[in-house]
């Protein structure tokens, strides 16, 4: 099981939610220096939604705290893990495999479930926010819509 929420995004910040049947835990993210982790989520499962299996690293930058997330995709499961590093969020990458050599301060959540159902419920977000009044207040809060890759995920799920 998965479940992911946005809980609240106001000037540049964000604030989810993500559950499995033994945790729920509350992660931020920050727009400072531009790290827009929405669009750099939904990319990266854009991405493994085109292989049988792969990894993704993502960092999301709490301030001073960051959040590491690290999917790997296994045909039709997800396997997912989000801890904090060692390291305050300042220097650390947006996403990629150097992600990999970060120590791990504390373990915040892990699971696995199905990649679709994870890829339908990271997308069921962006489109609520794809039009009218919500695209507006995404865009006003937030960052500028990712349309491609909300597209491309639109594409992929049918």
């Amino acid at each position: 099981m998965f479940e992911f929420s946005i809980l609240s995004f106001a000037s540049g910040w964000i604030d989810v939610k993500i559950s499995n049947e033994a945790k729920s835990i509350e992660i931020y993210n920050s727009q400072y220096l531009s790290n827009d982790a929405l669009k750099i989520l939904l990319r990266n499962l854009n991405e493994l939604a085109f292989n049988e299996s792969g990894t993704k690293w993502l960092c999301w930058h709490g301030e001073p705290y960051a959040y590491i997330w690290k999917l790997d995709k296994l045909k039709d499961i997800i396997h997912y893990e989000i801890f904090e590093p060692e390291n305050g969020s300042e220097n650390l990458m947006y996403e990629g495999i150097e992600l990999a050599n970060e120590k791990v301060h504390e373990f915040l959540i892990s699971g696995e479930t199905s990649f679709l159902d994870m890829y339908r419920k990271i997308y069921s977000f962006f489109e609520e926010y794809s039009d009218g009044d919500k695209l507006k207040d995404y865009e006003r809060k937030w960052a500028v819509f990712p349309s491609e890759e909300f597209q491309k995920a639109k594409a992929t799920l049918g």
